[in-house]
């Protein structure tokens, strides 16, 4: 996809996002439908971001690591270096084929989760998130775990 393409697909796919959270004011349904738009999309990505392919190698480094050295031994030599739920995570879905994908998925789904919970205490749910995709803050979370 060209990246004009791309600005294109993300306006429409947030465009969708925000029409469900702001009639989700009046029906609850609209409002969960949006959130789960916003999870898929989070979930789906690849390659997004500057810093996506040094997660990509460093989680292919550290499952090769807990599978010669085994779980002990990497969370005590990695625990400096790298986050100790990253470590965990990797070690967790170290047995399905694309590790990194869920390593992803799970990051992705917390921060929007946080998110969610703290403008629905607040009541700000749309206004809220649509300052986040607006100022491209959803961006920055999806290159960052």
């Amino acid at each position: 996809m060209t990246e004009f393409g791309s600005i294109v697909f993300y306006s429409i796919v947030f465009a969708i996002i925000l029409y469900f959270l702001y009639n989700g004011k009046r029906i609850l349904a609209f409002e969960r439908i949006g959130i789960f738009l916003l999870l898929v999309l989070a979930v789906l990505r690849f390659d997004i971001g500057f810093d996506y392919e040094i997660y990509y190698k460093d989680i292919q480094a550290l499952k090769s690591a807990l599978d010669w050295y085994g779980a002990e031994y990497v969370f005590n030599v990695f625990e400096t270096r790298l986050e100790p739920t990253f470590v965990f995570l990797v070690w967790l879905f170290k047995g399905f084929t694309h590790t990194y994908a869920y390593v992803f998925a799970v990051y992705s789904m917390l921060t929007i989760y946080f998110w969610y919970k703290a403008f629905k205490d607040n009541n700000t749910v749309f206004w809220s998130f649509f300052v986040l995709i607006v100022l491209l803050y959803v961006f920055n979370s999806f290159d960052q775990i």
